[in-house]
């Protein structure tokens, strides 16, 4: 079994082609990582362009990424 640092990421482990939606464990840990440190080296916030806020100032993608409407 291989570990998240020395997987190696390929077209199987994203979800309908998104970066951001994984299809594994390991494969979410490797991208996590990788993220967090280019995060760290650009000294820049990370915004999941499938969920959540697009930037800073996305309001509404700040509320719809932590609240759910159930809609009848």
């Amino acid at each position: 079994m291989v570990g998240p640092k020395d997987y190696v990421l390929g077209e199987k482990d994203y979800f309908n082609n998104s970066k951001t939606i994984l299809n594994s464990e390991v494969a979410a840990i490797k991208v996590a990582s990788e993220l967090y440190n280019q995060c760290i080296k650009d000294k820049q916030r990370f915004f999941d362009t499938d969920f959540g806020p697009k930037s800073e100032e996305d309001e509404e993608g700040k509320y719809k990424a932590s609240y759910y409407e159930e809609k009848i």
